[in-house]
């Protein structure tokens, strides 16, 4: 697992941040910024990285700020590779009233990933 690092790229065009982080129910992604093209294979590695065999992995979306479907499937393919790695669950955190939740229910994706709407996670 990869313990506290962040990963993003300074001069990145399409700020975003994702990372590594443990939580009381078990290990964790926090993704913050623009998820689209530019962050799917960074979100995907470190969802994969970061999976435990046996225990759910949460990937916290609260702080994504926009979300295109090259993220919507990013999501998806970051869940497949968790559960690829043991991962017997992958949570999906989205923010209330935000617009990266009503993507994923528009788009149908709430129904290929846990998505849960939280504002405290």
């Amino acid at each position: 697992m990869i313990a506290g690092a962040a990963h993003g790229w300074p001069d990145d065009p399409v700020p975003l941040t994702v990372t590594p982080v443990e939580r009381p129910e078990g290990p964790a992604v926090e993704v913050a910024g623009e998820l689209d093209l530019h962050g799917c294979e960074r979100l995907v590695e470190v969802a994969a990285r970061s999976a435990v065999r046996g225990a759910p992995l949460t990937i916290d979306i609260r702080a994504v700020t926009f979300l295109d479907s090259t993220g919507a499937r990013a999501l998806m393919l970051a869940d497949r590779a968790a559960r690829d790695r043991g991962a017997p669950a992958v949570r999906v955190i989205a923010a209330p009233g935000g617009a990266t939740a009503r993507i994923l229910r528009l788009t149908g994706m709430h129904d290929l990933i846990d998505l849960r709407v939280d504002p405290a996670g």
